[in-house]
């Protein structure tokens, strides 16, 4: 971004700006501000009379309740807000909303050594074992006993999920730890990530059956796109369903030459062209999808796959790039 800017401008981190301001070394009317979702540091320029330019968000509702909830007090004052598209039906101001693409990759990065599709195993996922606690009760005594605690804990240290959202029908975390144990049951599945061996994550309901079907060892990985080349298949849900919400788990996928199953923004077409992955948001019956993966030959596997490289070098991808991310910032900061 600071190449974009050429001399025009001197960019410096929140920290830094408030301390030249507070010290009277900057004019407030000389910084414009770019504040990531609540910012404390960003806020707080703000209020000492500097310009609120653009506002980022890259999380989602699912873990940064507060700020979703709170939107328009965070956004309203921006002249550019960059977020994902689903943030705009809460926000009716005159800011120029522009909806966020998750910088992921390098522009025109592609995988030059694609692994012959015969060479690859089948099915890979890469997550953490993380598990949002939601004021869900009707799941069972047992989820009842081990979700309440956890609740109140999070509630009253601050950490507040969104209430302004249906996260009961968005959140997508129940649907991926059921895939996850459907296919590791089939013996069809390579499961990676942190915290694993926490099972204390895991809501009871599923616990168990996930410990029979994990086995001990470390699942964490240096190199994500390395490791991804080497499958077929990589399930890649978002962890949660909200419009615009496309990060980098798809374009991990497409720069390492792996065909997605994803399930995530309900507009991903918009974003990424459907050749380039499966959706599997409507597939509820896993043992169809189980079939449908077999049915998939080698010359449509590759297609799939050629697709999501030729993506990545064109210009639809280029939003999600970092030099892309940057050129945009640099554009709404000259404005």
């Amino acid at each position: 971004m600071v190449e974009e800017l050429g001399n025009d401008f001197e960019v410096v981190t929140g920290d830094v700006a408030l301390s030249h301001v507070k010290t009277g070394f900057w004019l407030p009317s000389d910084v414009l501000v770019i504040q990531h979702m609540a910012d404390p540091i960003s806020i707080e320029l703000t209020r000492l009379g500097c310009t609120p330019q653009v506002i980022t968000a890259f999380e989602s509702p699912l873990y940064s309740g507060s700020f979703f909830d709170n939107l328009p007090d965070y956004a309203t004052a921006f002249k550019h807000q960059v977020l994902f598209r689903g943030s705009f039906n809460e926000l009716s101001c005159a800011g120029r909303q522009v909806p966020v693409s998750f910088p992921s990759f390098s522009y025109g990065d592609t995988t030059a050594d694609l692994v012959p599709w015969q060479s690859r195993e089948l099915m890979v996922a890469i997550f953490s074992n993380k598990y949002v606690i939601l004021p869900n009760w009707n799941q069972g005594f047992g989820d009842f006993c081990w979700r309440f605690p956890r609740f109140l804990y999070h509630y009253l240290r601050g950490n507040r999920v969104a209430s302004n959202l249906p996260l009961h029908q968005i959140q997508l975390q129940d649907r991926r730890l059921e895939l996850v144990i459907h296919f590791l049951r089939r013996e069809k599945l390579k499961l990676f990530g942190g915290g694993w061996e926490r099972f204390d994550r895991i809501p009871p309901s599923k616990r168990k059956e996930l410990l029979n079907l994990l086995s001990p060892g470390d699942r964490k990985i240096e190199d994500k796109i390395d490791h991804l080349k080497n499958f077929k298949f990589c399930l890649c849900l978002e962890n949660c369903s909200y419009p615009g919400y496309v990060t980098e788990k798809i374009i991990d996928c497409l720069v390492a030459g792996v065909i997605p199953l994803y399930q995530g923004a309900p507009d991903v077409t918009d974003f990424i062209p459907k050749d380039c992955f499966i959706d599997i948001s409507e597939e509820m019956d896993l043992t169809k999808l189980e079939n449908r993966l077999d049915q998939i030959s080698e010359v449509e596997g590759i297609k799939m796959i050629q697709a999501g490289q030729d993506f990545l070098r064109s210009s639809q991808a280029y939003p999600f790039s970092y030099q892309g991310f940057a050129r945009k910032i640099a554009e709404l900061l000259k404005d």
